[in-house]
């Protein structure tokens, strides 16, 4: 289905809302979303980056994400009984939030926001390059994310020094990790979420080490130069994505909520 929840490993803050899969609600109780978004694992130095698998030390990475589409699982079973319906379902956040996987921000915050509670069975995302004529509060008019959906900076083993960026329109997803979907319910107290991307997954599959380096010996990654390694990036960036609830409400992803027994959602590529 078109248009839902999208995966990432990145922090989701919900709400006033309690989310676990195959829990039960009560269909239209009004609660409230607020979402965060944190990359995996954590423990950065801003001054010397985050080492991740393969020996890439990361010093930036920042995507631009808008339309976040939450559909509920009653949409989801219809559809796949009858592909032809093309739902159009559930309730979207426009957007644009600049999310920086480092520093675990977006900006703006993402809270607050009115949903029903309900059975849900995925999110939709799009990477969606930043316009200038959007650009939000907090965010500078010489910003290099102006223009681009995602910038990926740091540097090979070698200490050979790459960006990655993504000028195009893109959607993923996050994929209800039960048949059953996952439950939104409507509650007095703030629950949290966590939206998280495993940044160790981003370069997994990546030949580094055989990109094309620039006269100035840097290595570009985008639509014009090693445009392969650019597409196994965003690839896998989509499909680090995971969705996990935070079980004692102190608004950290610890240690113990990460797990494959727990994980609500899974990154997926959303097709057109």
């Amino acid at each position: 289905m078109n248009r839902f929840f999208k995966k990432m490993s990145v922090l989701v803050l919900l709400g006033t809302w309690a989310c676990s899969p195959n829990s039960g609600t009560s269909t239209g109780n009004p609660t409230t979303v607020g979402i965060k978004f944190a990359g995996l694992p954590e423990g950065i130095s801003p001054a010397l980056g985050l080492s991740v698998t393969g020996g890439v030390l990361l010093t930036e990475a920042r995507i631009v994400l808008r339309n976040m589409d939450m559909d509920p699982l009653s949409a989801c079973l219809a559809e796949a009984a009858n592909p032809d319906l093309n739902i159009e379902s559930g309730f979207s956040f426009p957007g644009p939030f600049v999310v920086d996987l480092l520093a675990n921000t977006s900006i703006p915050d993402v809270d607050r926001i009115p949903v029903p509670a309900d059975d849900y069975c995925e999110i939709g995302v799009d990477f969606d390059p930043l316009r200038r004529e959007e650009v939000p509060p907090g965010i500078l008019p010489d910003d290099s994310i102006i223009g681009h959906a995602l910038i990926v900076r740091g540097s090979r083993s070698d200490g050979v020094p790459f960006a990655v960026r993504l000028d195009q329109n893109d959607r993923f997803k996050l994929e209800a990790a039960s048949p059953d979907g996952f439950a939104i319910q409507g509650s007095p107290a703030v629950t949290l979420l966590f939206f998280s991307f495993d940044l160790n997954a981003w370069f997994a599959g990546v030949d580094l080490d055989g990109a094309t380096v620039s006269p100035d010996g840097s290595i570009v990654i985008d639509d014009d130069d090693n445009p392969d390694l650019r597409s196994i990036i965003v690839e896998n960036v989509k499909r680090s994505a995971r969705l996990f609830e935070d079980l004692n409400g102190n608004g950290i992803l610890d240690a113990d909520e990460i797990a494959n027994s727990l994980v609500l959602g899974i990154g997926a590529d959303e097709p057109d």
